[in-house]
């Protein structure tokens, strides 16, 4: 295993000299005589990480780019694909909550809360977007996206602590372009058709429409539930019919965009997007199964099986156990009923971008106006044990406009500088029925509540303004110092309400009212020195800080546990630290390299905690954690006609430095879970308080120590007029925590993850033939755990208790449950070109 092979955290003076190594190692390319001609040159790449145009050989910012060719390549069309070929990038969707998390470096949020947003900033086409469900947005039809590591709140401003995702799609071009595509995932039974028309009007004007649609009719999680009972507390038994799906996602996508370019003249470019998308998908929590069960729970189960139904076993091969809605609950409550009763996810968007670039001779103008839409339903089964206990279901909603103005100058004098500012408007909606342990009221004014345990509805508005600008001083013609700041202001109006409690559970949850109001200032100060060498070798250093509002987690649970609006707010997170790096272009760009070093501490990081065996959600801030490490990455056209080698490797030390988190459920306090507010008799009755951990020093989730990825593509004539093609790209990584909590049931073990495709066409591209697997290896990969939904006994004093010692002869921890990747899938696809 190669996780058990290499040290946990390191020393200081184990991170320098493996940082010289990896240094030593980058440089060695740079001393090699730069006069040895190949037959080919790399494509030049150009980024706008800066908010301009710069070629990625010598920018000073961490990026990896992904062009839209190696999208096309891989079949890559949803931003969890793209993570396949970034290193120390994951990205995964969730059941609940935010709906995803963006991950770099081994930070970004938890899934919990929809009030929690991303730690990297999601930016497509310019504007910014900031719900996790973007995850849902299809990226078909992109031309590029780039992944800039580490705090970018200089230019991409809010919530780009840990990064951002800078996605521009396709515009259209000054030849006509036609092309359609088919194709086929045999394991999922999924079809889908995607078109693009794109033509010049006349000189100024120009229009493109990309369009796809996909149909899956299975899926690659098989759920094994059958017809069963839901019993209701003084009530009838409800009969829970076989799901009508039995396999997840078994859904469709529907994507549209529009696209008008018009430039009236060489200095004016004027640009309009309009995109819609619908997403489906068989249930919401069907990503979900059971990894790790400890037995001795309702059903005496043994260890590895679940507590709940002692003939599912905790294993690791995309199976499931979730069942429909009772058939009469579904009847009476429109929340679940979407799908006649059946799990369900919907989810459908649209946007409008408009953007405007004027180039005079001194400056640049650029402005940009966004509005974007979302709205989400979903009824799901979350306990995954084949036994009806735990229901809820959700609609909530999103709208945002936002606005961008800034001017850049390009004087010929060794001062230029850049000025811009930033509003936004934003409005969430929230309304959810929470549907387990048999509740049932006839009496219930609102016949919808019939049968709910509780109901929540909340909203926040939020308001956000902020300016920032960027001095640049060429020094002198090889050196360059750039030093800006942002100033950011933002404020959450919130409200939260448990309009309903059923009677059997007022001790545990409350009905009431929060409202609350926050607001926040920051100023987010950067400075970076780049150095360049020669016209082929870039080295720079630079200092930056950047901030993420806090807010009100509106799904959060009103009760015992949570019984003010203490126990909903968060506060902001803050990041700051250095990075360092150095670019080269060598053997007559036939060569590219890039080594960069970074060391950046978080404060009061974002964390969500679902404690299942009182069933309450906690959004908390970390007091400090750290991420440390360096990357070597490099691209490769070497003497053989046709062929590009890339890869990288990754060493990250991310780690909290101190946080006092919650303990999971059945956590003993010879495993950590120690800390007491009025003693372990009096902890649980203390509003918002738990058991809890020290956890300075664990590692954080989704952060393995080493990454490793490789990549080849080669092309080659073959025949009169036809060409072949092969890509391979392979993924390594050392063992990592898949739960933000330190759980020993959630360690993934190292992985190794092999995607590939073979292509076979004409040479002019008119037509093309492909076959594309992904994850070959089949290897199963943990992404997200949590304690399984009411499993488990409390944590900390649970060996003191006779009542829990009764039920379950002493501590059992919960089972636990994750977002896995996707297995082995093979798909065949043909594309035509016009």
């Amino acid at each position: 295993m190669l996780g058990n092979q290499i040290a946990r955290p390191w020393a200081a003076g184990r991170l320098l000299c493996r940082a010289l190594v990896l240094g030593a190692v980058g440089a060695s390319f740079f001393v090699v005589d730069v006069g040895v001609a190949f037959a080919a040159q790399l494509e030049e790449i150009v980024v706008t990480a800066r908010k301009r145009e710069e070629s990625v050989r010598n920018i000073p910012v961490a990026v990896t780019a992904v062009s839209g060719e190696q999208m096309e390549r891989y079949n890559l069309k949803k931003l969890e694909d793209v993570a396949e070929l970034t290193p120390q990038v994951t990205i995964y969707r969730s059941s609940a909550g935010n709906g995803a998390s963006v991950n770099i470096r081994g930070i970004g949020p938890e899934t919990t809360s929809i009030g929690v947003e991303q730690s990297v900033a999601a930016i497509v086409d310019g504007a910014y977007y900031g719900q996790g469900r973007i995850i849902n947005e299809g990226m078909f039809d992109a031309s590029q996206i780039e992944i800039l590591k580490g705090p970018q709140a200089l230019f991409f401003g809010k919530n780009a602590t840990a990064g951002a995702l800078n996605i521009r799609t396709n515009d259209p071009g000054q030849e006509r372009e036609f092309i359609t595509t088919a194709g086929y995932e045999f394991d999922a039974e999924q079809f889908y058709v995607e078109g693009i028309a794109s033509t010049p009007i006349n000189d100024q004007l120009g229009i493109r429409l990309a369009a796809r649609y996909a149909k899956m009719n299975s899926g690659w999680i098989t759920n094994e539930a059958a017809s069963a009972s839901y019993g209701l507390i003084a009530g009838p038994v409800l009969d829970v019919p076989a799901p009508g799906k039995g396999n997840w996602p078994e859904g469709k996508d529907v994507l549209a965009r529009l696209t008008l370019l018009w430039e009236p003249n060489e200095d004016l470019t004027m640009r309009l997007k309009a995109h819609y998308n619908e997403y489906q998908s068989a249930s919401t929590s069907g990503a979900n199964e059971l990894v790790g069960c400890n037995g001795g729970g309702l059903n005496n189960a043994e260890p590895g099986f679940s507590q709940f139904q002692p003939d599912v076993a905790c294993t690791k091969n995309w199976k499931t156990q979730e069942n429909p809605f009772p058939t009469v609950l579904a009847d009476s409550n429109p929340l679940a009923n979407v799908a006649g009763g059946d799990l369900f996810d919907r989810y459908d968007s649209y946007a409008i971008t408009g953007d405007a670039e004027y180039v005079s001779d001194n400056v640049t103008l650029t402005s940009l106006i966004n509005f974007q839409h979302l709205r989400n339903r979903w009824g799901g089964d979350f306990d995954t044990s084949g036994v009806p206990g735990v229901y809820a279901a959700e609609e909530h909603s999103y709208d945002a406009i936002s606005g961008e103005i800034r001017a850049l100058t390009t004087f010929d004098g060794p001062f230029n500088f850049m000025l811009g500012a930033f509003l936004q408007s934003t409005e969430m909606n929230f309304d959810q029925d929470v549907i387990f342990a048999g509740a049932y009221d006839p009496t219930a004014v609102d016949p919808t509540d019939v049968y709910t345990a509780y109901e929540k509805v909340s909203a926040t508005d939020g308001a956000t303004y902020s300016v920032f600008a960027q001095a640049i001083w060429a020094i002198r013609d090889d050196l360059e110092l750039t030093g800006g700041a942002r100033y950011h202001h933002e404020t959450k109006t919130s409200f939260f309400e448990q309009p309903y409690v059923n009677y059997a559970f007022v001790g545990l949850f409350s009905e009431g009212l929060l409202n609350e109001r926050q607001k926040w200032n920051d100023v987010s100060p950067e400075a970076t020195l780049t150095w360049t060498i020669n016209d082929n070798v870039t080295a720079y250093a630079a200092y930056k800080q950047a901030f993420k509002a806090g807010g009100f987690s509106i799904s959060g649970i009103l009760g015992v546990i949570s019984g003010t609006s203490r126990d909903f707010l968060f506060d902001n997170e803050k990041v700051k630290g250095y990075e360092a790096g150095i670019r080269a272009s060598l053997f007559d760009n036939t060569f590219q390299a890039e080594f960069e070093f970074y060391d950046y501490k978080f404060n009061d990081l974002q964390i969500d905690f679902f404690n299942s065996d009182v069933f309450a959600l906690i959004t908390e801030n970390a007091g400090s954690a750290t991420t440390t490490g360096a990357e070597l990455q490099f691209r490769w056209a070497p003497p053989v006609e046709g062929l590009t080698l890339s890869g990288s490797v990754g060493y990250n030390d991310a780690k909290y430095e101190n946080f006092v988190a919650p303990c999971w459920s059945g956590q003993e306090q010879s495993e950590g879970c120690t800390i007491y507010v009025g003693g372990p008799d009096e902890a649980l009755a203390v509003p918002g308080e738990v058991p809890k951990q020290q956890l300075a020093g664990s590692t954080r989730n989704l952060a393995p120590e080493w990454t490793f990825v490789f990549g080849a593509n080669y092309d080659r004539p073959i025949g009169d007029g036809l060409m072949f093609g092969l890509s391979v790209n392979t993924q390594i990584r050392s063992e990592y925590q898949s739960n933000a909590f330190d759980h020993p049931d959630d360690v993934q073990g190292s992985s190794t993850l092999l995607n590939a495709a073979i292509r076979f066409g004409s040479a002019d591209e008119r037509w093309q033939i492909a076959v594309i697997g992904k994850n070959l290896t089949d290897k199963f990969l943990m992404l997200n755990s949590i304690d399984s939904p009411s499993s488990g006994s409390p944590p900390g004093r649970c060996t003191d208790d006779p009542g829990i010692i009764a039920v379950y002869g002493g501590c059992v921890r919960g089972d636990q449950r994750t977002s896995a990747n996707r297995p082995r899938s093979i798909a065949v696809q043909a594309t035509v070109r016009f």
